[in-house]
């Protein structure tokens, strides 16, 4: 997700398929208010979606050898 806005739209939207989602924010969602991101926290789990910091899609932590 590039913003909140995006965020909301998407979460607005119906869901096609009950597969649970992990959402990466690309947007400081420290910067967020409480409130703000405690209702699109709510909004996620309504959908069985995990909200997720952008930096963890980039970020390597478990090497399979």
């Amino acid at each position: 997700m590039a913003s909140p806005e995006a965020l909301v739209h998407g979460l607005r939207m119906e869901k096609p398929t009950f597969r649970q989602r992990y959402l990466y924010c690309r947007f400081d969602m420290a910067a967020l208010s409480e409130d703000t991101l405690r209702n699109l926290e709510e909004l996620a789990i309504e959908h069985g979606d995990y909200l997720m910091a952008g930096h963890l899609f980039t970020e390597e932590t478990l090497t399979w050898v």
